[in-house]
């Protein structure tokens, strides 16, 4: 399988649909995650980073979205 070009933010319904289907989680716990996915990439489009590719996701870019959320 190769790596996609997609950019983060393109996954958010496919991981919305893998946690009600495959994870079979409540309508709520879906709610939570897509709001905090939506913060990630609001985050992530205030930093000129919504164009990462899954492949470009550091370490560096979640410490600084965790720093941001504290």
């Amino acid at each position: 399988m190769g790596l996609s070009q997609k950019a983060l933010p393109h996954y958010k319904q496919d991981f919305l649909d893998w946690l009600d289907i495959e994870r079979g989680l409540s309508s709520k716990s879906q709610e939570n995650y897509e709001r905090f996915l939506q913060r990630f990439f609001v985050w992530l489009n205030v930093n000129n980073l919504d164009n990462t590719l899954p492949k470009n996701l550091t370490q560096e870019i979640v410490w600084k979205y965790r720093v941001f959320l504290s």
